[in-house]
């Protein structure tokens, strides 16, 4: 059962950051994410940081977020 439970195959994009690191965005159609060039159509988000820095500081937000606008549940607007 457990096989079964994932039908569409996820990879890494194989674009490369700024730092010449490959990037760590996972994506299911095609082989970039949607920085990279890829296809910006069906977005299936996995886990990623948040983009967000915190108050006052040059520090990102270290907390991890699913949702589609890439901020925690801290950082996101009051009305989403």
């Amino acid at each position: 059962m457990g096989s079964l439970a994932f039908t569409q195959d996820t990879i890494r994009c194989i674009g490369t950051t700024s730092k010449k690191v490959q990037c760590k965005i996972m994506v299911t159609n095609g082989d970039k994410c949607r920085y990279h060039g890829g296809d910006t159509t069906k977005i299936k988000y996995i886990s990623h940081q948040c983009i967000s820095f915190t108050n006052g500081t040059n520090v990102r937000c270290k907390l991890k977020t699913k949702h589609e606008s890439e901020l925690c549940h801290h950082h996101r607007p009051k009305n989403d």
